[in-house]
């Protein structure tokens, strides 16, 4: 029994490594896609500002 017991602490200690690793990468991903959302908003933006200055020339 002790050496399974062992066995499941070491089982339990890996899975908890692997979470800790894939919640390492989560903010990286959030972060590249939220880079994307901002630099949609900037060309939205921009293309307004093309608008205008083709409307006043």
């Amino acid at each position: 029994m002790q050496g399974r017991l062992l066995l499941d602490i070491v089982v339990n200690q890996g899975t908890a490594i692997l979470k800790l690793l894939s919640s390492k990468d989560e903010p990286l991903l959030v972060r590249r896609d939220s880079l994307l959302v901002l630099n949609l908003g900037l060309d939205i933006i921009n293309g307004v500002g093309a608008l205008n200055l083709q409307r006043d020339c």
